[in-house]
């Protein structure tokens, strides 16, 4: 399993966290956020389960897809799309 890292924020290049809200039999609800008070940037997500309930590869797939989102900066090619 590969670490998930999140790069600097794309606004102001201050290190960002990341907060769980609610976890249910159905969906993970969080956020990640810029930790600089002045700045604030928040992407929201909401991790859903591939099947009934969500488990273990839900969550860690969707935290994969979190920072893909979170770590896209404007010109740059995906890590899929890279030759």
């Amino acid at each position: 399993m590969k670490r998930i890292e999140l790069k600097p924020c794309p606004c102001c290049g201050t290190e960002p966290y990341t907060h769980l809200l609610c976890i249910r039999d159905d969906e993970l609800k969080g956020y990640v956020s810029c930790n600089n008070p002045k700045c604030r940037l928040k992407m929201e997500f909401t991790i859903k389960p591939t099947h009934i309930l969500l488990d273990f590869n839900d969550v860690i797939n969707g935290l994969y897809d979190v920072a893909d989102n979170w770590n896209r900066r404007e010109g740059e090619q995906s890590d899929d799309n890279k030759n």
